[in-house]
């Protein structure tokens, strides 16, 4: 069990003792460290390391505690003396280093330039019934606007990136959800740029009307399995097999229609994928603005055909936003054309249909992954023939483009996902907090994702700090 070093050692001892794999790894770690403690002695100082604690140290814990975790000030308040025993401290001290770090927070918020941003995206939440505005750069993921407000509207928001505006911010493409305010204050703020529909809106929207579609055609279907079981049970009843078949036929013909209008939601919903691609996966051809816009009609007439009041309301979500979902396309096929000049056309094409391929086969259901892979692994094959060494290079600029097309807002989402666990703990919110909380977002080292090791700030001023 220790050893373990031959390739299929763990699974013969799994398979021949009767236990999980992950039981034969525990198994071999509790024998290493019982031998460990056997035949190693162990002369050391419990002590990793000795610090003397000032009060700025101390300081810098409190402001620490409060904003790299959703601590409340009566949770830093008991965990002092768990960090440093002996030490304790009031809840207006902590009340008050945490005020005064916020103040240096807005101060180094308001020095940043923002004049590298170009593309954004923009949402709100909201903090016991109040609207946090904010807005991220999708390239280098900073944390340019978040602020607290009582209202949503249109002045609103364009006064928040009036704000962001005056360091500088002039964004060519702002992308947003179906908030009219959103959509107003872009306008008043910055009239020349171009504002483009988020499309993660658009496929959780399609998703979640799509399950209640789906659901229906459950329910009549486990009815109609219901009235058959009644049937052959009340074979011998004459007047209750005639109601019972009249049942059957009636639920028999709203099942085939509701089995028929979710069918024809999921194609619908199909269009709404294919309609965010580069590249038609039928004809090998660039998506253009005109394709793309035929397909989300297609969704759009598909969604109707549903029936229902969700489907028919996504139905109009998208009908209303068809220019916006299509603008993201249109600017990476303008991109695409200009590379088909230093590249042959059909190049470009099996490169955009690779990197489409690629993304898809994360998640991909398990028949398709064998057909995805031979696919990729045939477009490689090709373009190499075709470019040589020149494949690589084509392939990196076209992965490049699609890594920066800006479509959707997942990065804001995101982030309102962080920020949500620490205004549920606060049980509100103030802009001192989200000026600290916007500070610590924008310094702190990422560890993971295409940046990783780097922050936001980092990443537009170019300046590194090691420490937040």
């Amino acid at each position: 069990t220790i050893a373990c070093q031959v390739h299929g050692a763990v699974s013969s001892l799994s398979d021949e003792f009767n236990v999980s794999r992950k039981a034969v790894y525990s198994a071999k770690y509790a024998a290493q460290s019982a031998l460990k403690c056997l035949v190693t002695t162990n002369d050391e100082s419990d002590v990793i390391t000795s610090v003397n604690v000032d009060v700025p140290h101390l300081r810098r814990s409190i402001v620490a505690l409060s904003i790299t975790a959703p601590n409340s000030i009566r949770a830093i308040e008991e965990q002092i003396p768990l960090i440093y025993p002996g030490c304790k401290v009031s809840y207006g001290y902590i009340q008050g280093v945490i005020v005064e770090a916020q103040e240096q927070a807005k101060l180094f918020n308001e020095k940043v330039s923002l004049s590298a941003i170009k593309s954004v995206a923009i949402d709100e939440m909201f903090s016991q019934g109040d609207p946090v505005l904010a807005g991220i750069d999708l390239e280098s993921g900073y944390l340019f606007s978040l602020s607290h407000e009582q209202k949503r509207d249109g002045e609103t928001w364009a006064r928040v990136l009036g704000e962001a505006k005056s360091q500088g911010l002039s964004p060519q493409h702002v992308v947003k959800d179906g908030a009219k305010g959103i959509a107003k204050g872009v306008s008043m703020s910055f009239e020349h740029a171009e504002q483009r529909d988020d499309a993660f809106h658009a496929l959780y929207i399609v998703g979640k009307a799509l399950r209640k579609v789906e659901r229906r055609a459950y329910y009549y279907i486990d009815k109609e399995a219901s009235l058959e079981k009644r049937l052959h049970k009340d074979v011998f009843d004459t007047e209750k097999k005639q109601q019972a078949m009249v049942d059957l036929l009636g639920v028999q013909a709203k099942c085939e229609q509701a089995i028929e209008q979710y069918e024809s939601g999921t194609k619908s919903r199909n269009h709404l994928h294919q309609a965010l691609t580069s590249i038609s996966m039928k004809t090998g051809s660039l998506m253009t603005k005109k394709q793309a816009e035929a397909l989300l009609t297609k969704a759009v007439d598909g969604l109707k055909n549903t029936e229902h009041k969700d489907g028919i309301t996504a139905a109009r979500y998208i009908k209303n936003r068809l220019k916006g979902l299509t603008l993201a396309t249109q600017a990476l096929h303008e991109k695409l054309l200009k590379l088909g000049e230093l590249y042959p056309q059909e190049c470009v094409e099996v490169a955009c249909r690779f990197s489409e391929r690629k993304r898809q086969l994360r998640k991909a259901k398990p028949w398709k992954i064998a057909r995805y892979q031979k696919e990729l692994v045939g477009s490689y094959q090709w373009l190499r023939l075709r470019l040589g060494k020149s494949a690589s290079e084509l392939m990196l600029q076209v992965e490049a483009l699609h890594q920066t097309r800006h479509r959707a807002s997942s990065a804001i989402e995101g982030f309102n996902a962080t920020l949500r666990s620490y205004l549920y703990v606060r049980k509100g919110v103030n802009q001192g907090f989200l000026e600290l909380f916007k500070a610590w977002y924008n310094l702190r080292s990422r560890r993971w994702g295409k940046h990783k090791g780097t922050s936001s700030y980092q990443n537009i001023t170019g300046k590194k700090v090691d420490d937040w």
